[in-house]
């Protein structure tokens, strides 16, 4: 069975880091203050928009690295005879 998720959902806890992470990053790269909900609709935005192509490259990179030891598997494998 194939479940399918659409969506990327984070605790509020790794909103708050994240946030936290992403106000510090634009107050000392760009001297740019922004407010917590400001934050939070960015990383929405991140989670809902960009995020799926490093999650679906993560997964992508697991099927490979799962075919290669299934390879490696197959290998083993003594002759019949």
């Amino acid at each position: 069975m194939k479940k399918h998720y659409n969506k990327i959902d984070l605790t509020k806890e790794q909103k708050l880091q994240i946030a936290a992470k992403l106000k510090k990053y634009l107050r000392e790269n760009y001297y740019t203050d922004i407010g917590d909900l400001k934050a939070e609709l960015f990383i929405d935005f991140i989670s809902d928009t960009i995020a799926p192509f490093y999650y679906n490259k993560g997964l992508a990179d697991s099927i490979t690295l799962m075919k290669d030891r299934i390879e490696d598997l197959y290998s083993l494998m003594k002759e019949e005879k």
